[in-house]
């Protein structure tokens, strides 16, 4: 095929013509949406066992604080239920993300999937932060936990 107009000029002058970028291209905050929903994809199997864990290790936290365990099982048994609601939270939170809204949709629909999408990358960031948050709470616990 031959290229027309502005495409066939530039290639006479040895410049490659500008790839036209699709409607809806991925953006920094669609490409965190799309990770986290694979993320979620991903960890859903383990889905089971962390509801079934996250109960054992509230337990475990508070038989440690009333003083039944020793001290050293209630840092862990709270990290460890942390980590687990973080990861409960990102399979429930990005198990359906709703799709890119398209250039044929009618201006209500695109502009409902927009809202959604701003929603779920609110979500996106709020998770993001309690990871950074819960991961600086493990690496102090654990420097004063071996330390």
């Amino acid at each position: 095929a031959r290229p027309t107009g502005a495409a066939r000029g530039n290639m006479h002058q040895g410049i490659a013509p500008r790839p036209e970028i699709p409607y809806g291209a991925f953006h920094q905050g669609d490409m965190m949406l799309e990770l986290l929903g694979r993320i979620a994809a991903t960890l859903q199997p383990a889905k089971r066992g962390l509801l079934m864990a996250l109960p054992v290790f509230a337990v475990l936290s508070l038989l440690a604080a009333l003083g039944v365990l020793p001290d050293g099982m209630l840092i862990l048994s709270v990290m460890l239920m942390l980590w687990t609601l973080l990861l409960v939270i990102l399979i429930n939170g990005f198990r359906r993300i709703p799709p890119q809204p398209g250039p044929g949709m009618p201006l209500l629909r695109r502009l409902s999937l927009r809202l959604r999408r701003a929603g779920y990358w609110l979500l996106g960031v709020a998770t993001l932060g309690f990871t950074v948050a819960v991961l600086a709470v493990t690496l102090r616990v654990l420097v004063i936990w071996l330390g």
